[in-house]
């Protein structure tokens, strides 16, 4: 029996779909088409859906809290076109996804954009910047940059990366952006700030942490590049990685391939292809150095493992700008920098791990942990 909560309301949104049943034949799930109607009540939020639209008892519906949210789904996972599914954040097997077949790409995209900001608590902006013709081309163009984005990027990268000028235009764009006043959010703890660009008005994800060290920057750099070698404390990200072709000019670099397995349920690994370049403080006008990181392409590039998807990185990377502290000593500033497109399902994860406060946790003892790495060093080669 439905409640009341389940039947009345404010319909933020309604409509046709087709729904994956939770029952098999043989094996297989059936696909049926049902009428949604998206339903807030005071605080509560609920998706509903109904054999017809005329009916007033809901066939099944689900009670949203912040625990859920829409997700792209992965390469090959479901067959049915325009294609989404509305689920807890993580997956533990308890509670169900319902995956939804719209007519169209742009319907697909309302609905994932309603449900979301409903579950945030402003339904109402979302429905009002839904009706707006302004809105529905920002969504397409968004969507065709999407498409489009891993292409734009490798281009550019594999048609300058040989120029250090290039290179070096790329250091500079990181440390205007890390500079600028654009972040939308900044949350500061313990010395660590962590900060993020707008997730709406961004295609892809842009994190920022920071922090002061009582290190040079000097010292920082040459112990992040020896951290960073295979077998080096920080090695994790180019663990395993295949080396496609060093670049010897200043400042000097290589390009890399790396693949990372995912430990969650239904998710492809990801692989990246990218540039990597040790700046050093005598490249640069404002004596910043440190590690430049983003996407391109290579005609040695090894074929991934089935499924794979691509990870896409604009220019991210580590820098330190000298920061002298009230002694008169040689402070660093520190900074961890990424925009990054992981793809898919996992891009909506790290985009509502941030918004939960579980991601700015895991960012802050990330950071915590380099930055005793580089005390401990700077400790031992006081001795």
């Amino acid at each position: 029996m439905a409640s009341a909560l389940e039947t009345d309301g404010e319909v933020i949104r309604e409509g046709w779909a087709v729904k994956e049943s939770g029952t098999t034949f043989m094996g297989q799930h059936n696909w049926r088409k049902r009428w949604f109607r998206l339903l807030q009540t005071q605080s509560a939020i609920t998706l509903s859906y109904y054999k017809s639209k005329a009916d007033k008892t809901p066939a099944g519906s689900v009670r949203l809290d912040k625990t859920y949210c829409t997700r792209e789904l992965e390469a090959g996972e479901k067959s049915k076109p325009h294609c989404f599914a509305v689920g807890p954040l993580i997956d533990n097997g308890a509670i169900r996804t319902y995956f939804i077949s719209c007519d169209s790409e742009e319907d697909k995209v309302d609905w994932m954009t309603l449900i979301d900001t409903a579950i945030e608590g402003v339904p109402e902006k979302a429905e009002k910047r839904r009706k707006t013709v302004a809105f529905k081309k920002k969504q397409r163009l968004a969507a065709r940059a999407k498409s489009t984005l891993g292409t734009v990027m490798e281009k550019g990268a594999s048609e300058n990366y040989h120029d250090s000028r290039w290179r070096l235009e790329q250091w500079e764009c990181v440390c205007k952006l890390i500079r600028s006043g654009d972040w939308k959010r900044s949350d500061a703890k313990n010395g660590i700030t962590v900060s993020r660009f707008s997730f709406k008005e961004q295609n892809i994800v842009t994190l920022k942490v920071e922090g002061i060290s009582k290190a040079p920057a000097e010292m920082i750099f040459t112990f992040l590049q020896r951290a960073t070698r295979q077998g080096g404390k920080l090695d994790y990200a180019f663990r395993n990685e295949t080396i496609l072709e060093e670049i010897e000019s200043d400042p000097p670099g290589c390009i890399f391939q790396r693949e990372f397995p995912v430990p969650l349920p239904r998710i492809s690994s990801r692989y990246l292809c990218a540039l990597r370049s040790w700046v050093p403080p005598h490249c640069t006008s404002d004596g910043s150095c440190g590690l430049l990181v983003l996407s391109t392409a290579h005609s040695n590039e090894p074929t991934p493992s089935k499924g794979a998807d691509r990870v896409f990185m604009a220019p991210s990377g580590i820098v330190l700008f000298p920061a002298p502290d009230d002694s008169g000593g040689d402070a660093t500033q520190l900074v961890i920098f990424a925009q990054v497109d992981v793809q898919r399902t996992l891009q909506r994860m790290l985009r509502g791990a941030f918004k939960s406060g579980l991601l700015k946790i895991g960012l802050r003892s990330g950071f915590q942990h380099v930055t005793q790495l580089i005390d401990r060093q700077m400790e031992l080669f006081s001795i």
